[in-house]
């Protein structure tokens, strides 16, 4: 059973809690094996979390941690520690953005991420989402450098010059 869905309306979403809860009636193990498998997922995420890349907001108190994780999405695993996400899944090739809140968004304007969006798809059309989250292009493969970029851009956003100076290493050695 999933226990982490995203629905399009809310009558899919009450559908879905209906038939967890006639699960968990029905068969007393699965509300046990949901809490096992939801302490798994968090564990996971930590340990992908730990072997991601965080780079810290020169000028500011944020930090960006770049992950490709292997146990799916972990953002709220993340964003304990994080201020923002760049999430690339090897499984689907895609990369996800996302901000811990909309007070966190609003670090860079009232646009939120969509102004990240707009920049990433200058060079590569398709990138959209919200101001707190979205991603790349549906349809089109990524790569981890996409990822980077969508850092990069991200991290510019963020801070002054200070950032593009992080940076640097990562760009002279590309």
């Amino acid at each position: 059973m999933v226990l982490q869905q995203r629905f399009r309306d809310w009558s899919v979403a009450v559908a879905g809690v209906v038939d967890a809860c006639d699960q968990w009636i029905s068969d007393p193990d699965c509300f046990q094996y949901c809490l096992e498998k939801e302490q798994s997922r968090k564990e996971q995420s930590s340990v992908d979390m730990e072997a991601g890349t965080v780079f810290p907001v020169y000028g500011t108190e944020l930090s960006i941690l770049l992950v490709e994780p292997d146990g799916g999405f972990g953002f709220d695993v993340f964003y304990q520690k994080h201020d923002f996400v760049v999430l690339r899944n090897k499984e689907h090739g895609t990369v996800t953005v996302g901000a811990r809140d909309a007070e966190t968004a609003k670090k860079l304007g009232s646009r939120g991420l969509r102004s990240v969006f707009e920049e990433l798809s200058k060079e590569q059309p398709g990138w959209g989402g919200s101001e707190t989250v979205g991603g790349s292009p549906r349809g089109q493969k990524m790569e981890m450098m996409d990822a980077v970029k969508a850092c990069f851009v991200l991290a510019c956003n963020l801070a002054s010059s200070e950032t593009f100076a992080m940076w640097e290493p990562y760009i002279n050695h590309a």
